[in-house]
């Protein structure tokens, strides 16, 4: 991922595409989203680790977060909410949907962490919808 895709769209409007997008795969896609998340897990779940940490020792109260990113806060609260609800992710990828919004809202972190952090908790998300330069774009047809 470079800068350019980075700053085509606000966290917020990144967040929301994938969530838009995530809920409304055919069932080949979420088939697909769901191995590829599955075959993923180990990674991200390593790579959550490191994001966490680099959260961590910022020390500041999750307080900041919500403060500092508002509306980017309550769209990654949305997927979390969604991820907790039946049908909504295809079923064994919501982890997956979790992780890549949180890659969003806290990539700042997530790239002092390391670049390879912010890209193993996106791939499966990337794998299925593409770029994330592509997500706002609306879809033809």
């Amino acid at each position: 991922m470079d800068a350019a895709d980075q700053g085509l769209a606000t966290k917020a409007a990144r967040i929301q595409a994938m969530r838009a997008r995530l809920s409304a795969l055919d069932p080949d896609q979420s088939r697909l989203f769901a191995a590829t998340a599955a075959a993923a897990s180990d990674t991200q779940s390593n790579a959550l680790d490191e994001l966490t940490e680099a959260i961590e020792s910022r020390c500041v109260a999750m307080g900041f977060y919500r403060e500092s990113r508002p509306r980017a806060f309550l769209a990654h609260e949305a997927v979390c909410r969604d991820a907790r609800l039946p049908g909504v992710f295809p079923y064994g990828a919501e982890a997956a949907a979790v992780s890549a919004s949180a890659a969003i809202l806290y990539e700042n972190e997530a790239l002092v962490a390391g670049h390879g952090v912010r890209s193993a908790l996106l791939a499966p998300v990337v794998a299925i919808l593409g770029p994330e330069r592509y997500w706002t774009v609306p879809e033809a047809g």
